[in-house]
């Protein structure tokens, strides 16, 4: 049995995008709404004659990429953090260096996905058409709020996965309620 083939098969687009719907509603109580909106949206543009399933699993793709990107950057922030401890720690840090956002938008499964975003985008978008605005914004919203709670996620994460694999691992928790607090403040 393969069992790289095992674990990646389960995290699939719409398992990730799943979860992510969940962790938004804890930290965006209005996030069920924007997705109603969104989802009307959709409806409109596929009024249209584009292709909204392909539309949404772009959208899908491009945050999942997004998510799971910011994801393993929080892990490696946090063994950076256990490995070097006198070398000032990210939580001063811009969120879009933090995650390294100039590098996350050119990851292939985002850049193919963001083709198809602009392509369907400029044949059908028109600039103040609520159902253009409504879906701009929705996705502005993902590409804003996920890469930062992610990253928190993966960090948080790595307190766990690291004491149980690096010898010697200790949770930073200042680190931790500071970076939290942060992210809340946000």
């Amino acid at each position: 049995m393969n069992h790289t083939s095992y674990f990646m098969s389960r995290m699939t687009d719409e398992a990730v995008w799943e979860h992510l719907q969940v962790l938004l509603q804890e930290y965006d109580p209005e996030v069920a709404e924007k997705h109603t909106a969104y989802t009307a949206a959709l409806d409109a543009l596929s009024e249209t004659g584009a292709d909204a399933t392909a539309f949404k699993k772009a959208v899908v793709a491009a945050t999942v990429s997004d998510a799971l990107f910011a994801f393993q950057k929080g892990m490696e922030a946090n063994l950076y953090h256990f490995q070097h401890p006198y070398v000032p720690n990210f939580a001063g840090l811009d969120f879009e260096d933090m995650f390294q956002e100039h590098v996350m938008m050119f990851m292939p499964k985002r850049s193919a996905a963001e083709k198809v975003i602009e392509e369907i985008r400029k044949e059908f978008f028109q600039e103040d058409v609520p159902w253009c605005v409504t879906i701009n914004e929705y996705i502005i919203d993902l590409e804003v709020v996920i890469p930062k709670i992610m990253h928190l996620e993966g960090y948080n994460a790595g307190n766990a996965w690291f004491a149980a694999t690096v010898p010697g691992y200790q949770e930073d928790y200042a680190l931790t309620s500071v970076y939290s607090m942060q992210l809340q403040q946000y």
